[in-house]
């Protein structure tokens, strides 16, 4: 029986990407982590939308939910951290969608910085250190 050389060269990368000190460490830990970490709390994504998750209801029948943050309205979508906050805050509230403005019955303010400008909005809860809903200017 005859063995082709693509065999024995594809086998041979296999055996080497393997044994390969670079990656032995990867292939040990990845399964253990798997097993004995829960993925779910340390999930940042997941972390960052839970505040919000807990409050969902608050949000219940609405259809579209604002968004303010202490970075430029126009700039939102050009910062990481921004972008990151404001997508998780959509997964946190869905159905709802969020849109980027105040104009809604509820507004959700995620802020950076220790002070924060309401714009004519009234505080209904404080969820975190970072995270708030405001009564929207509708």
């Amino acid at each position: 029986m005859k063995i082709s050389d693509n065999f024995v060269c594809g086998l041979v990368f296999v055996l080497l990407f393997i044994f390969s000190f670079q990656y032995l460490s990867l292939l040990i830990k990845v399964p253990f982590s798997l097993l004995f970490v829960p993925y779910r709390q340390v999930n940042m994504f997941e972390s960052k939308s839970a505040v919000l998750k807990k409050n969902r209801d608050f949000f219940k029948g609405e259809k579209y939910v604002g968004y303010i943050s202490d970075v430029d309205s126009e700039k939102v979508f050009l910062q990481s951290d921004s972008i990151f906050d404001f997508f998780s805050a959509q997964y946190a509230i869905v159905p709802s969608i969020l849109v980027n403005d105040t104009e809604e019955k509820y507004v959700i303010g995620i802020f950076y910085g220790k002070d924060f400008e309401q714009k004519n909005m009234k505080l209904l809860k404080k969820l975190d250190n970072r995270t708030y809903i405001f009564e929207g200017t509708k």
